[in-house]
């Protein structure tokens, strides 16, 4: 009891309505604690707190004020009176004892009771207090939730009692990552761009949307009972709730509008309007009810309870599944007018044949490599890789057949990077072949029976030579990682090259 005296003394020190508050100045003034001021008046330090705890002495009633708190705290009246005019108060009090006439006891006896009265009313606010103390200091008989802002900033209003006076109210911003704990009586009010968490003693979870307006109402955690109730009044939050075991235990959610009570499960509460809420069930089962309709709702369900209007299951339905979002593609792309400056670039599936269509390749942009001589014999040798501003351009024998003039094709040298052009119109890879000769039939002279001249002979013609197969390096499409050397007949090496290919096999 001493402790909780000296607790609330302590907390009384700015209450100027109280001793409490004198005490605490004539402290600071002479730079001494409560203890040696206790010293000074002769009296333990229990009694400075039950006179911190009484009221300040009345200017018009002085000497009677004074004398009943002496006789109450039980401390010498001139100490007290001494301490009085310490702190200011104009004393003059005659201490000494005189003799007083008969007719007096009368009034004495009157103001005896009156001071035996005066020092049981002090006793009752008191106890009082103290209960008062008890309930809305830090205990068992009232836990602490606590409150975590993720986002934003949450407004915390917070009540307490404070000693033989009325309840005050604090507010509190905290701001996101701050943390709070909160008692029963606190009202929680979040941003609209703010969200949070409330969790509670059991492990139970509730979750604040932006916006959400919430007061703790009732917050009980004993051996014998765990019991909350909270009143959403604005806004939407996601309950998570640890199964309730114990027959007194309970776990409540109130809206201006109706009640949802659990015992363990995951549910939505939110309040659409004064008259109107929405529950949804995601675990378990949740008991909603509005005024006399009651009304079991089960996973995968929900209600609106709307004043005036019967509560109505309904199947919660299920969120539109996002739409997948399409993989960019790979490609090198070839600047038109600047076909030297390639670029790796990714787009969407959609433009991929755009881009193909005017030169660009599927992969990365490949370093420049080697190009290749080819001989008479069709046969590609690599040579030195080319660097772009280092070496020239490589040369390629080709045969070039005239267009219009096909019976007069002729072997040239042309750059690597022609070939495709060339092929294209009917070239083809290598020196041109020399014509198959026709032999001439030799003629018979005449005689003087003709004779028909025997059928000639069917010379053979030679089918056209096999074209030699072309070595190159296939870049596989979407698969530039994997080059594979292949040969290729000479009429495919424009399309390969067309793709990303290259002359010679790969590096």
């Amino acid at each position: 009891m001493n402790d909780l005296l000296d607790k609330m003394a302590w907390q009384a020190r700015d209450d100027a309505s109280l001793f409490a508050s004198l005490i605490e100045q004539q402290c600071e003034r002479q730079g001494i604690t409560w203890d040696e001021l206790a010293d000074q008046l002769q009296i333990e330090r229990v009694q400075l707190s039950k006179l911190a705890l009484c009221r300040r002495p009345r200017g018009n009633q002085l000497a009677q004020d004074l004398t009943q708190i002496a006789t109450y705290v039980g401390v010498d009246k001139a100490n007290l009176v001494q301490f009085a005019k310490q702190a200011g108060y104009p004393v003059r009090v005659n201490t000494a004892k005189q003799k007083r006439p008969f007719p007096t006891i009368f009034l004495d006896a009157f103001r005896k009771r009156r001071t035996i009265a005066f020092s049981m009313v002090t006793v009752v606010v008191l106890m009082l207090a103290a209960f008062a103390f008890a309930q809305s200091g830090p205990s068992a008989a009232s836990p602490e939730a606590t409150l975590v802002v993720s986002a934003g900033q949450a407004v915390v209003t917070q009540t307490r009692n404070s000693l033989l006076v009325f309840p005050k109210e604090g507010t509190l911003t905290l701001a996101s990552g701050e943390v709070l704990a909160v008692r029963a009586g606190d009202r929680i009010e979040l941003a609209k761009d703010a969200a949070g968490q409330l969790r509670m003693v059991n492990g139970s979870v509730v979750e604040l949307s932006a916006g959400t307006i919430l007061e703790v109402a009732e917050l009980v955690d004993t051996d014998d009972a765990n019991r909350v109730e909270l009143r959403v009044l604005a806004g939407r939050t996601l309950n998570r709730i640890m199964h309730l075991l114990g027959p007194n235990d309970k776990f409540d959610v109130r809206t201006p509008s109706s009640t949802a009570s659990v015992r363990g499960t995951v549910f939505t509460v939110e309040v659409l309007s004064n008259t109107s809420s929405y529950f949804a069930v995601e675990e378990g089962i949740v008991q909603v009810t509005m005024g006399d309709e009651v009304v079991d709702v089960p996973a995968g369900f929900a209600v609106t309870a709307v004043t005036n209007q019967p509560l109505d299951l309904q199947p919660v339905e299920d969120p539109p599944t996002p739409t997948a979002t399409p993989e960019p593609v790979t490609l090198c792309h070839i600047p038109p007018g600047n076909p030297d400056n390639p670029q790796t670039i990714q787009v969407s599936p959609e433009d991929v044949q755009d881009h193909l269509d005017h030169g660009d390749y599927l992969g990365p942009c490949q370093p420049p490599t080697a190009t290749a001589t080819i001989t008479p014999t069709v046969t590609i040798t690599p040579t030195a890789t080319i660097t772009p501003t280092a070496t020239p351009e490589e040369k390629v024998i080709i045969c070039h057949v005239p267009p219009g003039n096909e019976g007069n094709p002729q072997t040239i040298e042309v750059a690597a990077s022609a070939v495709p052009a060339h092929l294209a119109h009917g070239d083809y890879l290598g020196a041109c072949l020399p014509p198959t000769a026709t032999p001439v039939p030799t003629p018979i002279p005449p005689t003087a029976t003709p004779v028909p001249p025997p059928p000639p002979t069917a010379t053979p013609v030679p089918p056209p030579p096999e074209p030699e197969l072309v070595t190159i390096c296939h870049i596989p499409p979407g698969n530039p990682d994997n080059p594979q050397t292949i040969q290729v007949s000479p009429e495919d090496v424009a399309a390969h090259l067309a793709h990303g290919d290259y002359l010679g096999p790969c590096h």
